[in-house]
């Protein structure tokens, strides 16, 4: 690319690999670090809002950053905060296009991309970052040897990874992931980044690229060092942005979503445990009604696929596969969709096991000193997280402990009926303190009750206009624009005129959705709810014994004053040690035959050679049921005389709800506290709404808890 013909830039523009590689080798002789954006340009908020993305730590110190440097990391890169230096390339890599697919038409918007490229920027201490050069390397460059789209034409050395890039994607483009590993081993030798950022969006292309790294030594980036940030949606819709979403037209981009709602209700019934050909099927019915409704309107659609992948291999899971047989592996539900003549593609990670793969937004620690474990079991720690989906206890084996904790018989309801109907019910309901949340995967225009009795409404601009109800935005910057309404569920609590206006635009919503998604699916909780009712379902528990398990030996110290290294350490193997046992994983058990080079992992230390028990309810549980599960666990703790004896408690939150805790007094019952408002957060099916609580044996014993929130979470603060 001739230099007279590029946009004006504030940020370098480097066209060659030569004048790039002397930028380059100035950062080395200074010791900094590069952060590495590949692109083909057409940049979107996608490419910009790499600030999502937090690496897998419990470190401390990165803890302290996060809190003291959080405002800036809204919609802004990532790299930029990670990195002293960042580098974006801008390069249409004409080796990944089949000789039919769009390489003329692909969108190329320069000037306007670096106008957004130039916007962006971090504050990171006293020093603001912005984007230090932009890579704009030319063909011949690239592919001295010429390049062809026909891959029977191609001279010259390229890249393969056998075994890896023919399934997914590979599927439908044959050629495609040789001439993206190619394209991005070039990449990666010109620019020699200390980290690089990959869109999930594209997962089975970041995961390749990890591989790549590992399989062929590379040294910048090393694999670990190759970052996968989660995908970026329209804030109204969850399309997923892409600049081949500029190639549909207005009609056509009011279907464009039904390939991510079809992954999102297959990834729901996969967490509630069907088998992968039914996730598959009902998935494919929600493309064939969309496409229905297309064609009335003259948009052409047509599936590609649909598939579930194993996200090591990618081999393609059976057709009898569910959650529990495809143990700690995670899994990806992806697909592609033509709208008209655009194909779009998109995934979702399971969330069952997506922590193995994607960290949280955030992991906020606290430890006891150690007279005080008592008080805070009994403050309502995990009880004050009302909407829970999942509970995990693990421990050593003992018999006792068994005995007692499942014995409990938690107990939830369903009803379908709609939201006026459901808040008529909940009003009249001897007793009160119900617990709702609609089953739904659904994140937008949603609402829950909570157990102070009131019913929370998290609406879109659009419906919030027309319920007329008086409410406030969501106060989170890059989210969507939705808005919270809080009702009573109580009649009396206020006056004749608000309750009839308020039920009255209650009425309005229940009428729009009877064109669309019809009643809700309503699952709730009460404290006086009888086994055995109509409406009542008894959640039982599921079982897992395991052998010769490595067991660590928690050594929960309070936080040190100073050096927190080794603290650090030992709580952060600890952490990862529940999060494996919860999964079922191999590389726990004393006689793991699985291949190292794979996944290494170092046993806790110290450690010995025994028997683990792990007991799971996954349900709507009750909080009622939170305690009396935490009673049962502290009660055989404190009469404990094995000080190797521990529980791990992991709860699993509903992240669709618009509230994910609720504030507690400070009175001694500990009751919930009806003066402030619960923190809100924008719900999100893939979000993250996880708390886990190890304790130690003995009446004072000590506990660490961790909880794991997303970033458009009032808690953040």
């Amino acid at each position: 690319m001739s230099t007279s013909s590029l946009p004006p830039s504030p940020i370098p523009l480097l066209t060659s690999v030569a004048s790039y590689r002397r930028w380059r080798q100035r950062a080395f002789d200074e010791g900094k670090s590069v952060g590495f954006v590949p692109t083909m340009g057409a940049l979107h908020d996608g490419h910009l809002s790499l600030g999502e993305h937090i690496p897998h730590t419990l470190f401390s110190e990165v803890y302290k950053y996060l809190l003291t440097n959080l405002e800036p990391f809204d919609s802004v890169q990532r790299s930029l905060a990670e990195n002293e230096l960042t580098v974006l390339s801008i390069f249409v890599n004409p080796a990944q296009f089949a000789p039919h697919e769009d390489l003329a038409t692909y969108p190329r918007t320069l000037p306007g991309d670096l106008e957004l490229l130039t916007a962006q920027q971090v504050t990171v201490g006293e020093a603001v970052r912005k984007a230090s050069a932009v890579f704009l390397p030319s063909v011949q460059d690239m592919y001295p040897s010429g390049i062809s789209q026909d891959v029977s034409a191609q001279k010259g050395a390229f890249v393969e990874m056998k075994g890896y890039g023919h399934q997914m994607e590979g599927a439908s483009r044959p050629t495609f992931f040789r001439g993206v590993v190619t394209v991005v081993t070039k990449l990666f030798n010109a620019v020699q980044p200390t980290n690089a950022y990959f869109g999930q969006k594209d997962i089975q292309q970041a995961l390749l690229l990890r591989r790549l790294c590992k399989d062929l030594l590379f040294a910048h980036p090393e694999a670990d060092h190759v970052h996968i940030v989660p995908t970026t949606r329209d804030a109204n819709d969850g399309l997923a942005l892409s600049s081949r979403n500029a190639y549909l037209s207005t009609n056509e981009r009011k279907f464009a979503p039904a390939l991510y709602k079809a992954l999102q209700h297959a990834e729901s019934v996969w967490s509630n445990g069907e088998f992968k050909d039914r996730c598959i099927s009902e998935a494919v019915a929600i493309i064939d009604e969309v496409k229905a409704q297309a064609a009335i309107d003259g948009v052409d659609m047509r599936l590609d696929y649909i598939e579930m992948n194993d996200s090591e291999t990618f081999d393609v899971l059976d057709a009898s596969s569910n959650h529990q047989l495809a143990g700690d592996i995670p899994v990806i539900l992806s697909g592609a969709l033509w709208v008209g003549k655009t194909r779009l593609i998109d995934n979702i990670v399971s969330q069952t096991t997506v922590r193995s793969i994607r960290v949280a937004e955030s992991l906020i620690l606290f430890t006891s000193k150690p007279s005080a474990i008592t008080i805070h079991c009994n403050d309502g720690a995990f009880e004050a997280h009302p909407f829970t989906q999942q509970l995990d206890i693990v421990f050593p084996a003992s018999d006792e402990l068994e005995k007692a904790l499942t014995s409990l018989k938690p107990t939830y309801c369903k009803r379908r009926c709609t939201l006026s109907e459901f808040l008529d019910f909940a009003s009249k309901s001897p007793g009160g303190n119900i617990t709702a949340l609609p089953s739904t995967s659904e994140c937008v225009d949603i609402w829950c009750i909570d157990p102070r009795g009131v019913l929370t409404l998290c609406v879109s601009k659009s419906l919030y206009e027309q319920l007329g109800l008086i409410g406030k935005r969501l106060p989170f910057k890059g989210c969507p624009e939705q808005y919270v309404i809080r009702i009573p569920v109580k009649q009396e609590t206020v006056s004749v005129a608000v309750r009839a206006k308020q039920k009255a635009a209650l009425k309005l919503w229940d009428e729009l959705r009877e064109n669309g998604p019809g009643k809700w699916e309503v699952l709730y909780c009460q404290a006086d709810v009888q086994p055995g009712t109509s409406e009542g379902v008894i959640v039982q528990p599921q079982i897992c014994r395991s052998t010769d398990i490595h067991v660590p030996v928690p050594a929960l110290a309070p936080f040190p004053d100073e050096s927190t290294e080794d603290w650090d350490e030992h709580i952060s193997d600890l952490f990862e040690w529940v999060g494996m046992a919860c999964l079922g994983a191999q590389r726990l058990k004393a006689n793991d035959r699985v291949n190292p080079y794979v996944a290494v992992y170092e046993v806790p230390a110290p450690s010995y050679i025994g028997d683990v028990t792990q007991i799971t309810w996954a349900a709507f549980l009750h909080q009622s049921f939170i305690k009396d599960a935490l009673d049962t666990v502290t009660s055989h703790l404190a009469s404990a005389t094995d000080n190797h004896a521990f529980v791990a408690m992991t709860r699993h939150g509903c992240c669709t709800s618009p509230i994910g805790a609720v504030p507690l007094s400070l009175a001694p019952d500990a009751s919930f506290d009806t003066a402030r408002d619960s923190p809100l957060r924008v719900p999100a099916i893939d979000a993250e709404d996880t708390g886990c609580f190890i304790l130690g044996p003995g009446q004072n014993g000590n506990f660490v808890l961790a909880e794991s929130i997303g970033h458009w979470d009032a808690r953040w603060g």
